[in-house]
């Protein structure tokens, strides 16, 4: 049974799988093997764990509220059924990683050790497809190569950026984060895989990326004040801060027209904030204004429905008249122009601003909620855990808040992970502490 889930997690980075039998944005390979998982699971058990239960239902609960908000809006029923197809796989996600965890067979360090190993053997297949595209990018190998070659894997192919095997490079590269930090944390570290991927996240075209990885640092940095601030730390972060400047020149000089003008948005948004507005409409491609600007669309809903908002995957339907109101020069973009001519969905770029939207107060709370209880696990885990398992999960936490301010899609395998991981996992490891102390204390 938990081979299944091992290779829902193996087949994770496939999220624009080509042969995915339904025509949707994202196409996850890994929610088949999740099927198969739960079908031989329950054939077996012939029943839901109890927090399975509680889950389903809530999620139950969540779809009649949406659809009672659909009936009073302006929802297509093709929207509709995509969206009974996101509860599913939401189902499928969650329902997955509660059983797994939650399972009697859990080992913490079986898990940890599973995840090293997996981010190796995908390391085999994901490092020579990035070099073919880096290669690619560097006109060694001819266009039609490359695009067969990443065809395998996906079915869209970004020109000039490399994106492993999956959708785009930012997907890309948090796959290959949440992999890293499992493989850091053992401090038994291959240097030769660390620089070939510091290198392709370099050369990948992805300023994205670098800005996910370096808020992960900061927020990691945050969530360990007090104890970071050690010489040696100091002088650590100084030489990596050196290697990141000079890096970070290379990655100018490689880098394309498309990324060069996203990092020109952003340096001149950093000097001129009060004129954001006035800078996104001359220097803007469309693709920086959507991921700058379709957060705070999303928190504009939220400020009109801000108690349990406006449905699931309603975001869609109130961006169109948003942007005619308070950005009617962003309607000559193309992916915002399609929006308007219905031949695109389009999304709030982040999961809190969609969360905020579609879900009002009541989703935040919910939210909210989850995250301050992993919070508390992980500051009271440092009382059972080693040095460096809690290092690993200060960097978890730290990649799940950034998951959840930069994903933009509620089925992401990744961020059920993540969240079970700290909510089921890491308190199996105080219940083990104590039998353990039970069985060496005598008196007992």
């Amino acid at each position: 049974m938990k081979v299944f889930f091992w290779l829902a997690i193996i087949v994770m980075p496939l999220d624009s799988f080509p042969l995915f039998p339904i025509e949707t944005v994202n196409r996850p390979l890994s929610v088949f093997f999740l099927i198969g998982y739960l079908t031989t699971l329950y054939i077996k058990r012939e029943s839901i764990s109890k927090i399975g239960i509680k889950y389903i239902l809530t999620v139950s609960v969540i779809l009649c509220v949406s659809i009672i908000l659909w009936l009073n809006g302006f929802v297509e029923k093709s929207i509709i059924y995509k969206t009974l197809l996101h509860y599913f796989i939401v189902i499928i996600y969650g329902l997955s990683c509660i059983e797994f965890f939650k399972s009697s067979s859990f080992r913490y360090d079986e898990f940890d050790a599973g995840m090293r190993g997996v981010f190796l053997f995908l390391s085999l297949i994901i490092i020579p497809v990035s070099v073919i595209q880096l290669f690619g990018r560097l006109d060694i190998f001819p266009p039609s190569v490359v695009e067969n070659i990443t065809s395998l894997f996906s079915y869209r192919n970004v020109e000039d950026r490399i994106q492993g095997i999956s959708g785009e490079a930012a997907q890309s590269f948090r796959f290959i984060f949440l992999f890293l930090i499992f493989y850091i944390a053992k401090l038994k570290i291959n240097i030769t895989v660390f620089i070939i991927y510091f290198l392709l996240l370099i050369f990948s075209g992805s300023t994205f990326s670098i800005i996910l990885l370096l808020l992960t640092g900061l927020i990691y940095i945050l969530l360990s004040v007090g104890s970071f601030f050690t010489l040696r730390n100091i002088f650590l972060v100084c030489v990596l801060g050196i290697i990141f400047v000079g890096s970070f020149q290379i990655f100018l000089k490689f880098s394309n027209d498309y990324t060069l003008s996203k990092i020109e948005i952003i340096t001149q948004l950093l000097r001129n904030p009060s004129e954001a507005v006035i800078l996104l409409e001359e220097f803007s491609d469309g693709s920086a204004f959507v991921r700058l600007v379709n957060p705070i669309i999303g928190f504009i809903i939220f400020w009109d429905s801000s108690f349990i908002g406006v449905g699931a995957n309603s975001y869609h339907y109130y961006y169109y008249p948003i942007i005619e109101q308070y950005f009617p020069f962003a309607v000559n973009f193309s992916s915002v122009a399609a929006v308007g001519s219905a031949e695109e969905i389009i999304t709030a770029k982040s999961m809190i601003s969609k969360v905020s939207a579609e879900f009002g107060l009541v989703g935040l709370l919910v939210v909210f909620v989850l995250f301050g209880k992993s919070y508390y696990i992980l500051k009271t885990s440092v009382k059972y855990s080693d040095k460096y398992s809690f290092i690993k999960n200060k960097a978890l936490f730290s990649y799940l808040i950034v998951l959840f301010c930069f994903t933009e899609s509620y089925i992401y395998f990744p961020f059920f992970i993540v969240l079970s991981y700290f909510l089921i996992s890491l308190p199996k490891l105080k219940d083990l502490q104590a039998i353990n102390t039970m069985k060496n204390n005598p008196c007992f």
